[in-house]
């Protein structure tokens, strides 16, 4: 009996198991990024009509990205809104991408702008539970005639630290010392600060004391040639 090859069949179906398993790998890294999405805490209250679950909502509102509760994703349905389920659909990364609150999506942003003028303490808002009828009413409102509708609120840059303000600095005036030495100046208090020796050695000279000695100046110098000679014969 000849010997026969047996030769791979393209239609034998290894390959697209091969290829479907990297494809599961491929999918798994958005899917885990999408349950995550679902646990944050402002995702684990539902879209519409605020009911809360700990382990986060399976369905999604593909219309106006947000996670909705099983009524109201019943609710949305009826008015043709696209849902999807997160455990029994199959999800692409832009679908996924499309939930993140950074791409505008989620049930913050949502509670930010289709319930902007809706205040959390109103009667208007669905109860868990209640007729169905409510619920869609509810939904028509809010997503078709967007009843409460208002822009997100623009977030503000944080404000740059104000600069402290400077330490004070008294005010002192300094006035280059222009008169020439006389053996009478030595004698005004305080003591040879006219000298223009030591004046150079004193680098500001306050308002208080250059008003004293104008007013010391003034009265000596009307009397000096009287004092002249007495001056002569004080010692040096």
């Amino acid at each position: 009996t000849p010997h026969l090859a047996i030769q791979h069949c393209p239609c034998s179906g290894a390959a697209p198991r091969k290829a479907a398993g990297l494809f599961a790998m491929s999918n798994d890294a958005h899917m885990k990024v999408l349950h995550q999405l679902r646990r944050l805490p402002e995702n684990r209250k539902c879209g519409s009509c605020r009911h809360e679950e700990k382990l986060g909502f399976k369905d999604v509102c593909v219309k106006f990205q947000i996670f909705v509760c099983g009524d109201c994703k019943s609710a949305h349905q009826a008015y043709s809104h696209r849902c999807k389920s997160i455990t029994m659909s199959n999800w692409n990364k832009d679908e996924v991408d499309a939930l993140r609150a950074d791409m505008g999506g989620g049930n913050a942003r949502n509670s930010a702008t289709t319930f902007a003028h809706l205040p959390n303490e109103s009667a208007l808002w669905p109860k868990k539970g209640c007729h169905p009828n409510e619920l869609k009413e509810f939904i028509v409102a809010a997503y078709n005639d967007r009843k409460w509708f208002g822009e997100a609120a623009p977030v503000e840059a944080p404000q740059p630290p104000r600069p402290k303000a400077p330490p004070s600095v008294s005010k002192t005036v300094s006035l280059p010392v222009k008169l020439e030495w006389s053996p009478i100046w030595r004698w005004l208090p305080p003591y040879g600060y006219l000298d223009p020796a030591r004046a150079a050695s004193i680098p500001q000279v306050s308002a208080t004391m250059l008003a004293s000695h104008s007013s010391l100046l003034r009265l000596f110098t009307r009397s000096y040639t009287s004092l002249a000679p007495l001056l002569v014969s004080l010692p040096a």
